[in-house]
């Protein structure tokens, strides 16, 4: 893998995670230096991937209106592409677009983004690779909190997790199943957290809110 592959793939994680004051300002460079290694004519994985890892960035920082206009301005050339024909790449970016528009529902309280959000959704779940399922079933679990179903979205969550969990994304199980702590609460509550907390903790990633928080727009604070 090349050097702005793996920056803009996996790479901006790392640095984002690591608990330190300026993380996200440093993550955001990373992607800008990684790309300026590559091609600037037309658009390729590379691209692709670091339009992903801004998205993230943005979710991260609570700063969905940045991530929807760069969903605006660059889908079109993301389509043209042909990227989304691999089907890891429709999971990662579609899935990224659905919960921009949940985190924008829930932002502004206008909620005529979630019946799009609600499409991709289904449309991920349509393709029956439990990667898509599982994310497919996350979004419409956060579709749910933005339309304050909490018991509806627990539920959808934790079906996510066990479809997730079979396609190994541990990441996101982790996300979901903080997600449904914070939402069931009490003991059981409690104990779902502390699951997601150790596994952050193993993983040598410190800032677990701030993960769910990319995974699961609509989460109460």
């Amino acid at each position: 893998m090349s050097t702005a592959s793996w920056l803009t793939s996996v790479g901006y994680f790392v640095a984002l995670t690591d608990g330190e004051p300026d993380a996200l300002d440093r993550t955001h460079r990373s992607v800008d230096d990684a790309l300026a290694r590559w091609s600037s004519g037309g658009f390729h994985l590379q691209h692709a991937n670091a339009l992903h890892a801004r998205i993230a960035l943005d979710l991260y920082a609570r700063d969905s209106a940045r991530a929807a206009e760069r969903i605006r301005n660059q889908w079109r050339a993301l389509r043209r592409s042909l990227v989304l024909r691999a089907q890891i790449m429709r999971s990662i970016l579609v899935s990224a677009r659905a919960r921009v528009l949940i985190a924008e529902a829930a932002r502004t309280g206008r909620h005529a983004e979630l019946a799009e959000a609600e499409r991709l959704a289904r449309g991920l779940e349509r393709e029956r690779a439990d990667h898509l399922v599982g994310q497919g079933q996350g979004a419409r679990a956060c579709i749910a909190l933005v339309r304050g179903d909490l018991a509806r979205a627990a539920r959808l969550l934790a079906t996510a997790e066990a479809t997730l969990e079979r396609a190994r994304m541990d990441l996101h199980v982790a996300t979901y199943r903080h997600a449904r702590g914070v939402l069931i609460g009490g003991d059981q509550g409690a104990a779902l957290e502390a699951r997601a907390a150790t596994f952050m903790d193993d993983h040598g990633l410190h800032d677990l809110a701030g993960v769910t928080r990319i995974h699961v727009p609509g989460l109460p604070a």
